[in-house]
């Protein structure tokens, strides 16, 4: 469930997890979470992924079931995989770039740029996974 508030601190997103049944409090103006895990999962099985470095609240889906993942502005793909416009924090973005790598789906959208339809996985471990993933890819 989302609801929209607006107040002293700007526009809210108030989410509520299902299976956690507590309220995960977005600023959406700056980015900033109140209150964020690791992963959180929402209905349908979408796995949501604090993923900061672009900005610090944001986050990427993951669709295990339909194998889609949704990167938001972790990265683009415009010419193809690349980096967003800017890093709020270049060491955070790198990071959560390596842990998009490192999950398994087939498609992957994005919040800039073409979707992939096929071997999402191969492409981003490719561009973002350690060296071990890349050979193990590879093989």
């Amino acid at each position: 469930m989302f609801s929209f508030q607006s107040g002293a601190a700007g526009r809210k997103i108030l989410h509520r997890s299902r299976e956690v049944a507590r309220y995960v409090l977005l600023d959406v103006v700056g980015c900033r979470p109140a209150k964020m895990a690791a992963c959180r999962f929402i209905a349908g099985g979408i796995e949501v992924m604090h993923a900061p470095g672009h900005c610090a609240g944001q986050v990427a889906l993951l669709w295990r079931p339909g194998r889609m993942l949704f990167a938001g502005d972790v990265c683009t793909n415009v010419m193809g995989l690349g980096d967003p416009v800017g890093f709020e924090s270049l060491e955070e973005g790198r990071a959560s770039q390596r842990k998009l790598a490192s999950l398994s789906s087939d498609a992957a959208g994005f919040g800039h740029g073409a979707p992939i339809a096929r071997d999402a996985s191969t492409r981003f471990r490719d561009k973002w996974g350690t060296e071990e993933a890349r050979k193990k890819s590879a093989a």
